[in-house]
């Protein structure tokens, strides 16, 4: 197993009388670009400026999209948007001091090879506390004057998205837990020699069974599927005993194995003010699950009195709409009690993806992922990047990953 990427730059919360301090440090450079946030707040509404703005980002690439990619004469109004934003979420966070912002970006591209092919892709680190998580990936630190400019070009268009940082470097957030999320970095196939995966689903989405089709064809010598759930009759609880125990099998066995993955494909409702009541929309034949996040904390919390096995906690992907969105000041809901359940990683995303672009997104990143045996992050930055280059579409920085981005098949290469 390759040595852990160390980061080219952490990103830190730290602690102070009255407040947070927004650290910026890196192996690098000397240069420690540092933030006095005495009222976090900012960190509020820089993700509410975030959610608008991917909305309207979102509405755009629609409008745009002829059915194969983005048409080159909407290139330009979707960069302005990009641009726009993402400089509004930095001056929001950081500073509007020309000097201060001028200093930050020469720190970014000090301390990266952000642009220089052939180099590992860097990694950036947050390390904080689950309130203070802020979408790095949607800040154009390396470039904050020429992103967003006007260009119906689109080789050009795809150069300029290189100064956001979700499409030049791998992003690793570390969340500072009541107990640390396990580093075990091995996606281990059974004695099968394919990775174990738990399929759920929600009927009526086209990309789950495209996602479903893939799997069991493309990716059947890589990987067994379970599924799809929920099965006939299953309810919430059936389904977070499955989640809570990655050996169940529907007649009450029990795999010798965890599973490595589970994989959601289904709807997702964050229309509502009190973030226990988020939910996951799951339908097979004959059953409608609702999973809300009030009842996996309860029970998940039931569970646990009878106890569970030390075991290597499964890979989670949200392939379903705003998993990562919702209120801006609990916009970790799904993410967070995933990791609190001791799942090694989490993928989610931060705005309702068109259904035909999140299976295009989850094809090519477990063609990454199982077929090439890239590590999590890797596969999740390549695939965001195949978004931007094949349709022209920005949307893939909306997946945002939390835990172990070192997550990888033992042996992965076929």
């Amino acid at each position: 197993m390759p040595d852990r990427q160390a980061p080219s730059v952490t990103v830190r919360f730290v602690p102070i009388l009255g407040g947070v301090e927004l650290e910026f440090s890196s192996p690098h450079t000397t240069a420690r670009p540092t933030f006095n946030l005495s009222d976090t707040s900012r960190i509020t509404l820089t993700r509410k400026i975030l959610r608008d703005g991917l909305r309207d980002l979102k509405s755009l690439v629609v409008k745009h999209f002829d059915g194969a990619r983005v048409c080159n004469e909407g290139l330009p109004e979707i960069a302005a948007l990009m641009g726009t934003t993402g400089r509004l979420m930095i001056s929001t966070l950081c500073s509007q001091n020309p000097r201060l912002l001028n200093q930050l970006q020469d720190f970014w591209r000090r301390a990266t090879r952000w642009d220089t092919p052939g180099h590992p892709i860097p990694v950036v680190e947050y390390v904080g506390q689950p309130e203070h998580v802020i979408p790095i990936e949607h800040m154009p630190f390396f470039d904050l004057s020429r992103c967003g400019r006007s260009t119906t070009d689109p080789d050009m268009f795809v150069e300029q998205c290189r100064a956001f940082v979700g499409f030049s470097c791998v992003v690793r957030r570390k969340l500072l837990l009541d107990s640390p999320i396990p580093q075990r970095d091995e996606l281990r196939p059974s004695a099968q020699g394919r990775l174990q995966m738990r399929f759920l689903r929600h009927s009526k989405l086209k990309g789950a069974d495209a996602e479903y089709s893939w799997l069991t064809s493309d990716g059947r010598d890589r990987v067994d599927v379970l599924g799809p759930f929920p099965a006939e009759g299953e309810n919430a609880a059936d389904i977070a005993a499955q989640i809570f125990d990655p050996r169940w099998l529907p007649d009450g066995a029990r795999r010798s194995e965890p599973e490595q993955i589970q994989h959601f494909s289904c709807h997702c409702d964050t229309n509502t003010k009190d973030p226990l009541d988020y939910e996951l929309q799951l339908r097979g034949e004959g059953a409608d699950v609702r999973l809300r996040v009030g009842d996996l904390k309860d029970h998940f919390t039931r569970l646990a009195g009878d106890g569970r096995t030390d075991m290597a906690m499964p890979l989670i992907v949200l392939n379903a709409c705003g998993t990562s969105a919702a209120d801006p000041e609990s916009a970790t809901s799904f993410p967070r009690i995933f990791l609190e359940n001791e799942n090694r990683a989490v993928i989610g995303t931060e705005v309702a993806m068109p259904d035909r672009m999140a299976a295009a997104f989850s094809k090519k990143f477990y063609e990454l992922l199982l077929l090439k045996g890239e590590p999590l992050g890797i596969a999740a930055h390549e695939a965001r990047a195949h978004l931007l280059t094949e349709f022209r579409n920005p949307l893939g920085l909306a997946y945002s990953v939390y835990g172990n981005t070192e997550l990888r098949i033992v042996n992965g290469v076929v």
